[in-house]
């Protein structure tokens, strides 16, 4: 059995837990245990298997990638970063929305390819004209987030 199966497993056991049983109650520490474990390959099958979950167990799975506190030995930032990517480029604009309590998470990944900035923004831009963007996140906050996202994009294309 692959791990990103128990982690699935253990989501779906778990889903009716508050907010706060996955931020700081033990299911983040569960999961990103399980994470740790996971070979390059199976981070690969759980972001495939991504499609054979309902909303609410990716929506959990956000929530945990961006909110445990990474340490600097911790190998598996970047992969829980682009997981994380993933998830707010490619599930519904409503679920997007709500991972914008979250948006800064993204600012931590290493080595963006160029593509994945683009849907980022492209997302952006779609959130942007959601009818209830302005009631909860204030403009300047979204902007200095495209600002330090820009500035990723220039460091990128420096290095390249």
């Amino acid at each position: 059995m692959y791990y990103h199966s128990t982690i699935k497993e253990y989501i779906e056991k778990y889903a009716g837990s508050d907010t706060d049983y996955w931020i700081s109650g033990g299911g983040d520490l569960y999961i990103i245990s399980r994470l740790k474990t996971l070979s390059d390959e199976n981070w690969k099958y759980l972001k495939e298997d991504l499609i054979n979950w309902n909303l609410n167990e990716i929506e959990i799975l956000a929530l945990v990638l961006s909110g445990y506190e990474y340490k600097k030995s911790d190998n598996i930032l970047n992969k829980s970063c682009h997981l994380f990517i993933h998830i707010f480029i490619s599930i519904d604009i409503n679920s997007s929305f709500d991972m914008l309590d979250d948006i800064e998470f993204i600012l931590q990944c290493d080595n963006l390819e160029l593509e994945y900035f683009e849907k980022i923004i492209h997302r952006l831009e779609e959130l942007k004209k959601h009818p209830s963007f302005d009631l909860f996140y204030s403009t300047n906050r979204i902007k200095e987030f495209e600002i330090k996202l820009n500035q990723k994009i220039i460091s990128k294309l420096e290095s390249e």
